[in-house]
């Protein structure tokens, strides 16, 4: 019966680790209270504090007030009866606004509703600041009494030199005497104080300090606003978000920090806003809950918790103002959090410490058996490269440790040999590694391969290691495994291991043959496990060695191929077999260069041997090209010269001619004169004949004259007195004029309907870009016809020997060549043959065929096969239409396509710089081709 265990380690360490955070839980909850009580005690003293400082604040203004008020009251000032008069006493006023800068204005009303009234021009929300100069220092507001008893209103601008520098008649709708500053001062031989509102003009909240005249006719006042009390508030807040705010019994704001929000619009209203408009929820509850002032309490609202107090501010006299500040809990207990968490981290620190501590002291105990353990996991989780060992002093647990040593070092080199045989492409390589295993897994020194030789008969040696095995020759493949294990052991002279490796033909393709390990009981089990390794090993070989044969049949048909395509003609012999030559030593140079622009260009082996087969097939379809075309060496040339025909005609024209003279002699004409007319017209004749004939070899280009000429002596007539549809083919007699009236007068060079051969019946080939049947992407314009065999028509052929329809079947190739690659079934890692081999013809501005690609469509390897197909076109020597350029002539041509954009410019310089050109040059031209020149005179900048 399984019972459940528990690791040894697990208990010392949970015993450890359950101790410390006890500890540690219980440390860090009386620091938490600590913490969050003196958090509670300092921000009751903090809020006592805020509200000493507004009392302060509001104190301070108020004591040097009632002193000036008093200087000013016994002024003259009081008993000024003109605007004038008051203006002359503007630097006093003046001087108190410059000592006291909490004093917002300075004033003077009288009984007769006159108002005198100083403020400094920097003061905002005043309604005429549109018409303020910018030099204006101080405003002064005035509410006069006229010579006929009616109100001027008036404002003056003064600059810091209290110099006029504007004046406007402004509305002044105020009536001092309606004023509570007025009524108070006028009650009171003391220094008045109202309560906050909202002045008129200005639109502040503020307080007004007044005291009458010595007359009491007049009362002198100051303005001092409460803005700089909301900003002592914002000032001293307690955590970001607090809110700080100063109302009345009657919940009248009187200050707040944030004096934007309490949307004062209108200056003309006396009301203070109230803090329902505020739209501050929580300052309501904390005000509705609050039984007790000074004390701090906390509140829930809105599932948010906060911290509130309310206390009173007794700076203003005869008023019932508070102080209210709401504190959200989350930041007020931040640092107490914070601590928290530091704490605890101190603390999770120590128990990760006893943990290590505990975990290592347990390890301490297991430690050896647990490794054995983990080893054994590694392996059953196929890990076989971590080294089993153990320290323990045990001698049970050292033996456990060398055999599952020995178990992981078996089973790896067992999946080693396995991946070998499945994933190893090289026979050889193969063979070799698993050598290199077998020796090491049985720690012999010395063993080897053989490989059966059909051919030959023998056992050869394919791989070896530690020692030199001879060759066996078996003249009977039909003994047995122990027949054959014993005549192999008597010809090596040995004590090896042979195991015999079979196909599943149950035929003898070799054998394994390893040292002897010499403990018996171990051979046994060592020969059955190489006996089944050697399965496996059969199979492999067998595959290896039908794909290399595949590939050998492979490489031997494209070179029959290649070969068949230059034996087809005896001037491009040779072309199929010398462009891969110079395209492939081009590519690995390309690629061994890591200082070129091709730095970047990398290529796997099967993108090598994809490129190998497309340069040996890139003129397959020259298979499909009639010879006649391709060997073309006369412009009259098809399967034979027929300059023959043409000769022959002019051989009638001369005959004709001496009977003509013959005819003439007879019918009187005199001998001398006939004879001297005949051999004229004879000499004409073979002169003509010399200039078609010339016209034939097409190796000059024709000009203009040339054509003319050739069109005249073209008229010349000849009798046919022999039918010319008999004998012909049942093809050819369809194009044939069955019905003649001979003899017939034939012209000596024409153009016939029935030398213009139409397309078959299947139609122009799908060349065009349009044609529907087009799936390769061609894109070439095909000629009207498909031949055209007319006399004119080719001895006119200006350059070279091909007219447009010849030219067409020869660029046809290219078209066949891809079509005939695409068709074969080539796995994926060939896939682009057809497009490698059929882009050699193509240009890099998009000129060339049969695709019309340019340079960004083409790869390096289809740029590199196009240099090199041209290179070997100009240097051959087997052309039936021009003889082999030298080297010089070559790359300045091969220059100058580089520079119209039809060869790659890189490639082309890297054939010189490389040398490739050179090594070609010495292995396949002629000595008199290879004349020394300057490369860097054809270098091409790009």
């Amino acid at each position: 019966m399984n019972k459940k265990t528990i690791s040894l380690r697990l208990v010392v360490s949970i015993s450890i680790t359950i101790g410390m955070l006890l500890l540690a839980g219980i440390i860090l909850f009386q620091n938490f209270r600590n913490s969050v009580d003196n958090t509670m005690f300092a921000t009751r003293v903090t809020a006592k504090h805020v509200s000493d400082s507004i009392n302060m604040s509001i104190r301070f203004p108020l004591a040097p007030s009632g002193i000036i008020l008093r200087l000013l009251s016994n002024t003259v000032m009081v008993n000024a009866l003109t605007v004038e008069e008051r203006i002359q006493r503007l630097p006093l006023f003046v001087s108190v606004l410059n000592e006291n800068p909490l004093t917002r204005a300075v004033f003077i009303g009288y009984d007769s509703g006159e108002i005198f009234l100083v403020r400094r021009a920097s003061e905002k929300g005043i309604p005429f600041m549109s018409d303020m100069p910018e030099t204006a220092s101080f405003i002064v507001q005035s509410k006069s009494l006229n010579p006929e008893g009616s109100f001027l209103d008036q404002v003056f601008f003064f600059d810091a030199k209290l110099h006029l520098i504007k004046q406007l008649e402004v509305p002044y709708n105020i009536d001092p005497r309606q004023r509570k500053w007025f009524k108070l001062a006028l009650a009171t031989d003391d220094i008045a104080v109202t309560k906050p509102y909202i002045f008129y003009t200005t639109g502040d909240v503020g307080i007004t300090v007044a005291a009458h005249g010595a007359n009491k006719k007049s009362v002198v006042g100051l303005d001092i606003a409460t803005t700089d009390i909301s900003n002592v508030l914002a000032e001293l807040r307690i955590t970001p978000n607090t809110e700080m705010i100063i109302v009345d019994s009657e919940q009248n704001i009187f200050a707040y920090q944030d004096i934007d929000k309490l949307g004062i619009k209108d200056n003309h209203s006396t009301e203070l806003p109230t803090l329902n408009k505020l739209e501050k929820p929580i300052l309501n509850s904390i005000i509705q809950n609050t039984s007790k002032y000074g004390v701090l309490n906390s509140f829930r609202y809105n599932n948010e918790d906060w911290f509130g107090i309310v206390s009173p501010i007794t700076a203003l006299r005869g008023s019932s103002f508070f102080i209210v500040i709401a504190i959200p809990a989350n930041e007020l207990l931040a640092e107490v959090w914070s601590d928290i968490y530091k704490q605890a981290l101190i603390a999770l620190s120590v128990v990760a410490i006893m943990l290590i501590i505990g975990w290592q002291f347990g390890r301490s105990i297991t430690k050896p058996l647990h490794h054995l353990t983990e080893q054994v996991i590694n392996i059953g989780n196929f890990d076989f490269n971590k080294p089993i060992e153990s320290k323990s002093i045990l001698t049970e647990v050292q033996r456990l440790a060398q055999t599952l040593s020995l178990t992981r070092d078996t089973v790896r080199r067992f999946l080693q040999i396995s991946f070998t045989l499945n994933k190893e492409k090289d026979l050889e390589r193969m063979l070799e590694n698993i050598l290199g295993e077998l020796l090491q897994l049985v720690q012999a020194k010395h063993g080897g391969i053989y490989l059966y030789n059909e051919k030959s008969g023998q056992l050869s040696i394919a791989v070896e290691q530690g020692v030199h095995y001879e060759n066996i020759n078996l003249t009977n493949l039909d003994i047995s495994d122990e027949n054959l294990i014993a005549i192999i052991q008597q010809q090596i002279n040995g004590d090896e291991i042979i195991i015999p490796l079979r196909n599943r033909k149950n035929e003898l393709i070799g054998c394994f043959c390893l040292e002897n390990p010499g403990n018996a009981e171990n051979r046994d089990a060592l020969i059955g496990f190489m006996e089944q390794i050697s399965k496996s090993a059969a199979v492999a070989i067998e595959t290896r060695q039908l794909i290399l044969a595949q590939k050998t049949l492979l490489d031997a048909i494209i070179s029959l191929i290649a070969g068949a395509i230059d034996a087809k003609s005896k001037y491009t012999g040779g072309h199929c077999l010398r462009v891969p030559q110079i395209a492939l030593n081009l590519l690995d140079k390309i690629l061994e260069d890591q200082s070129s622009v091709f730095s970047d260009f990398k290529m796997s082996e099967n993108q090598k041997e994809e490129f190998r087969i497309a340069a040996w097939l890139h003129d397959c379809g020259k298979i499909t090209t009639p010879e006649h075309v391709v060997d073309k060496a006369t412009k009259l040339e098809m399967i034979y010269n027929r300059i023959h025909e043409i000769r022959m005609r002019f051989e009638v024209l001369h005959r004709e001619a001496e009977l003509s003279c013959l005819k003439n002699i007879l019918n009187g004409v005199n001998p001398i004169d006939a004879e001297q007319q005949c051999l004229e017209e004879q000499a004409k004749l073979a002169e003509e004949f010399a200039f078609i004939a010339k016209c034939n070899v097409g190796g000059e280009f024709m000009k203009d004259e040339d054509l003319e000429r050739l069109y005249a002596i073209a008229k010349r007539t000849w009798l046919r007195y022999f039918d010319d549809t008999l004998g012909l083919s049942h093809e050819e007699g369809e194009r044939v004029k069955k019905d003649q009236t001979l003899p017939v007068v034939e012209q000596l060079l024409a153009d016939k309907e029935t030398d213009k051969i139409p397309w078959t019946k299947d139609g122009v080939p799908p060349v065009e870009a349009s044609d529907p049947r087009n799936i390769w992407g061609f894109d070439m314009k095909a000629p009207k016809y498909m031949a055209n065999h007319g006399e004119l028509y080719n001895l006119g052929i200006r350059r070279g020997t091909l007219n447009d329809e010849e030219r067409f079947k020869i660029n046809d190739h290219i078209v066949q060549t891809i079509k005939m690659l695409s068709a074969l079934p080539f796995p994926k890692a060939m896939e682009h043959i057809p497009d490698i081999a059929g882009a050699h013809h193509e240009k890099m501005d998009g000129t060339g065929y049969p695709r019309r690609w340019n340079s960004e469509q083409m790869g390096v390897t289809e740029k590199v096969l196009a240099v090199a197909d041209v290179f070997e076109a100009l240097t051959a020597a087997d052309r039936p239409y021009k003889s082999g350029k030298k080297l010089s002539e070559a790359i300045s041509i091969m220059s100058r396509m580089a520079k119209e954009k039809h060869l790659d410019i890189a490639v082309f310089n890297f054939l010189l710089t490389s040398g490739v050109y050179l090594d070609y040059a010495k292995q396949n031209l002629a000595l008199e081709q290879i004349d020394a020149f300057d490369i860097q005179k054809f270098i091409v900048s790009e």
